[in-house]
């Protein structure tokens, strides 16, 4: 683990929401939207696509 890493998960502890309020699905999906999306990332999406999960950022 490099030094930015560290210093991004510290930032995400110390300001991030707490665990039970986090939702990562729309988190995922921004990410995927700024074009970071590799072969798994758009494997989630198909699969919450066919599970019918609805994710709003």
């Amino acid at each position: 683990m490099n030094q930015d890493m560290l210093e991004a998960l510290l930032r995400v502890h110390a300001d991030g929401p707490p665990l039970h309020d986090y939702k990562a699905e729309g988190a995922i999906h921004q990410w995927m939207d700024l074009g970071h999306a590799t072969s798994q990332a758009t494997r989630y999406r198909q699969l919450l696509t066919r599970n019918n999960i609805d994710c709003v950022l």
